[in-house]
């Protein structure tokens, strides 16, 4: 992932916004749509919070599943 950890530049299609190139290759965690829901219903039933972890090699990425439904 050559883009991983990679500072934010002014970019022209964002108006000078900083942002990545456009084809930055960025580490990602993935829950399918199917899966929301019930991930979920046994977070809030269970009261134990989820994190969603992607593994590479040495490397490992998570995120809260309540960080996903807000950025979603």
């Amino acid at each position: 992932m050559p883009d991983y950890e990679a500072l934010l530049k002014p970019q022209k299609r964002l108006n000078g916004s900083l942002g990545l190139k456009k084809n930055a290759v960025l580490p990602t965690v993935i829950v399918k749509e199917e899966d929301r829901s019930r991930l979920r219903d046994w977070q809030t039933r269970n009261g134990i919070p989820i994190h969603v972890w992607q593994a590479v090699y040495d490397l490992a990425w998570g995120i809260h599943l309540d960080r996903i439904e807000e950025l979603i």
